[in-house]
């Protein structure tokens, strides 16, 4: 941004002394909507730091770690931890996915090959108009049935296997 901003002046014929203030001024007003630099900057952008963030932050136990197969992440997540714990490796698992838009480069990209809606998204209409980009989370806790059921946690549903999963240790 520096070298850009020093280039635009010097072709339009700005002094040399204004570019330093100017360079200042410009900077402070593209950094002004980014946080403070902290423990969690990484977390946005570097998979694995959210894991380890959220892991830390629960005080988890047993270590973490993120999966990232574009949009079929949290599936995959999900899969991992029914294969952990059909292999005995754990006794319950967090699983899930999220999605935090914070690089500017992709919304850029996105933008720029002209996916986004510009107004009203109707996405699998006759006419579709693009996708708004949105921010969410999802999680589940997994355990064994039967040890949920003996440790008197409620259970909402009961996976009975997926593609590439073992196949279950009991049937009910």
């Amino acid at each position: 941004m520096r070298r850009v901003l020093r280039a635009a002046l010097t072709a339009g014929q700005v002094s040399p002394e204004r570019h330093a203030e100017v360079i200042e001024h410009a900077a402070a007003g593209f950094l002004a909507p980014f946080p403070e630099i902290g423990d969690d900057t990484l977390a946005g952008s570097l998979p694995g730091a959210i894991a380890d963030r959220i892991c830390g932050h629960f005080g988890f136990r047993g270590g973490g770690h993120a999966v990232d197969a574009a949009h079929s992440s949290s599936l995959l997540a999900i899969a991992a931890g029914c294969s952990a714990l059909a292999a005995g490796d754990l006794d319950a698992a967090i699983a899930g996915g999220v999605d935090i838009s914070l690089d500017p480069f992709e919304l850029a990209g996105l933008a720029g090959t002209g996916v986004l809606a510009s107004g009203e998204m109707r996405v699998f209409d006759a006419r579709p108009t693009g996708f708004l980009p949105g921010e969410g989370c999802g999680l589940t806790v997994l355990m064994r049935a039967a040890e949920a059921r003996s440790a008197g946690v409620p259970v909402y549903a009961e996976i009975a296997g997926c593609g590439g999963c073992p196949r279950p240790v009991t049937r009910h």
